[in-house]
Formats: C-alpha cells, structure tokens, sequence
C-alpha cells in the first residue's frame, strides 16, 4: 500500500488521525509509533507522524523527546469526516457490525452528500485500514 497522491486525500487521513491523540497528553516518539501503527496499514508510520508535525496537527520538540496534538480547528470537509468517525468502534473488534461508511456499507452516492464525498469516503477507508480506495 502506498501513501495517496491526492493532497485532498491525505489531508483528510491526518485529520482522523489527529482525532486519535490525547489533547491533554505528552507523548514520547515510541508512543506516537504506537497510535499510529494500531490505526493504520500503510506501512510507514514515520512519514504518517512528520506530515503531522508539518501539517501542524502535532507538535513536536525540538530533538523530538515529545509530541503533543495540537489544538485545532478542522475544516468543514474534516469535521464531516470527524462527525462520522466520532463514536465509531474501530472494525475487526469482536462483537461489533459494520459501522455506516465501513468498506462493507456501500454507503450513499456522491450526488447525495454532495462535492467531496468521494475523498471523505477514501478517507475513511484508509482511516479503516484499507489497501487502497475502492472508487
């Protein structure tokens, strides 16, 4: 799997991973490596944490003894997204169905939620841990 290379796409990623941190927490490098490594399948979890730290989403120290999220406010795109994900199991836990919007759902059409659907609905198969966007 690799990194998508639409800027849209990975925007939207960061922002539900960023939903994932702690804002009241310090956290050292390893523990960053490790929310990010349950959250995802790509396979590079430092490129996952420094665009972070480049989209201002996580601050990180000087020599990067420690991470902190950042306070922020998501764009309208984001927070749809964040709204969705909010409160949702993560998938593959025992005793849970697919949530609505889970790779399994094959959820509502573009012409209904409008322009940007489809990068949400990428965004949130990658969030899942998808290989690859299905559309």
């Amino acid at each position: 799997m690799r990194w998508p290379s639409r800027y849209a796409t990975q925007r939207l990623a960061l922002w539900g991973l960023w939903a994932r941190f702690d804002p009241e927490r310090r956290y050292r490098e390893a523990e960053v490596n490790a929310v990010l490594n349950d959250l995802h399948l790509f396979g590079d979890h430092c490129t996952l944490r420094r665009e972070l730290v480049n989209m201002k989403l996580l601050w990180r120290s000087d020599g990067g003894a420690e991470y902190r999220r950042v306070p922020a406010e998501p764009d309208a795109e984001a927070r749809a997204l964040l709204g969705r994900l909010a409160g949702r199991r993560r998938p593959g836990r025992r005793g849970t169905a697919p949530a609505p919007g889970h790779l399994d759902d094959p959820g509502p059409s573009e012409a209904v939620n409008g322009p940007g659907a489809a990068e949400r609905a990428c965004g949130d198969q990658l969030l899942q841990g998808a290989r690859k966007c299905s559309r």
